[in-house]
């Protein structure tokens, strides 16, 4: 699966909670956790989405990783997880 068809998938995911503010520049690089654009309840839900999605598993190290903070890293991860 490609970098573009992942990307877009999680962007899909996170602007059903809310869409992105307009002054982010770079998507890639947006900390959604930080930003609080999801909160604990949306995160498992994303998780499960995730996982389900592409067929993967996220271990708890995946998901404490500084990879995990941003959707260019869990583009990366994902993109692991199915080499």
């Amino acid at each position: 699966m490609n970098r573009n068809t992942v990307k877009k998938f999680l962007i899909k995911i996170l602007t059903k909670k809310k869409p992105f503010r307009s002054e982010i520049s770079d998507i890639e690089k947006y900390k959604y956790l930080e930003e609080g654009h999801i909160d604990s309840l949306e995160l498992a839900l994303f998780i499960a989405s995730i996982e389900n999605k592409f067929k993967i598993k996220l271990s708890p190290k995946n998901l404490s990783s500084k990879d995990f903070r941003t959707i260019k890293g869990i583009i990366n991860l994902i993109q692991k997880k199915l080499d």
